[in-house]
């Protein structure tokens, strides 16, 4: 079945990366998560570049340390459905990885907030049990907390980035062409409970996507 590796391995982020993982992204799939006018979950889906979106040629790599900048930006074109960039998908349905990439997951609530490293606790795991493939693309993983201003102070709202290098096994080799690989996993969130200081509940998430090769370019 092969190893299911921790997301907050580093490869591209170690002090000397893989040789095979040491590709920089050009691209960041985000998926926005925040409760609709009727208090229901809703998830939308977004796909940016820095570039011309039609002509990849024209991309340029984003580094893992300047995805948290880009953030911001994203949430507010969220908030306002915008167009820069456009929706490319919703609730977590239909996932589809082409090209290697950022993975960034931002819940919009006040009381809703992703579980973190630092806490001992992992906001991101591949279920094998439910038929995930191990992990063996999905690392470099950084809990991302973004302020916003409000009302004279600010809201904090929580992410995790990663990267999904699109590698076939653990030795690093990539996604051939025509091959697919499922993978199934659950995001952990604390929910605070109305009024009460109590400990918030923790509720799972549990979406799947595919990997399918091979990474397109660039470059």
């Amino acid at each position: 079945m092969g190893t299911n590796h921790d997301i907050y391995d580093k490869r591209l982020t170690a002090a000397y990366p893989w040789k095979l993982f040491d590709y920089v992204p050009y691209c960041i799939y985000f998926y926005y998560v925040v409760l609709d006018e009727d208090h229901k979950p809703r998830v939308d889906h977004y796909f940016y570049v820095d570039g011309p979106p039609s002509d990849p040629s024209r991309w340029q790599p984003i580094p893992v340390d300047g995805v948290a900048a880009i953030i911001p930006g994203l949430v507010t074109n969220a908030r306002l459905r915008g167009t820069n960039p456009p929706p490319s998908g919703a609730n977590f349905q239909d996932i589809v990885w082409t090209r290697k990439s950022h993975i960034v997951i931002l819940v919009d609530e006040a009381d809703w907030s992703l579980h973190k490293l630092v806490e001992g606790r992992t906001a991101l795991s591949f279920n094998v049990a439910k038929g995930s493939t191990p992990n063996h693309s999905f690392f470099d993983a950084r809990d991302i907390e973004i302020q916003f201003p409000r009302d004279g102070g600010t809201d904090t709202r929580s992410a995790i980035a990663l990267v999904n290098h699109m590698k076939r096994n653990s030795d690093g080799d990539d996604l051939l062409g025509g091959e697919a690989q499922r993978f199934v996993f659950d995001v952990y969130l604390d929910v605070g409970y109305s009024g009460s200081p109590a400990s918030p509940l923790t509720v799972i998430f549990d979406p799947d996507g595919n990997n399918l090769g091979p990474p397109l370019p660039p470059p």
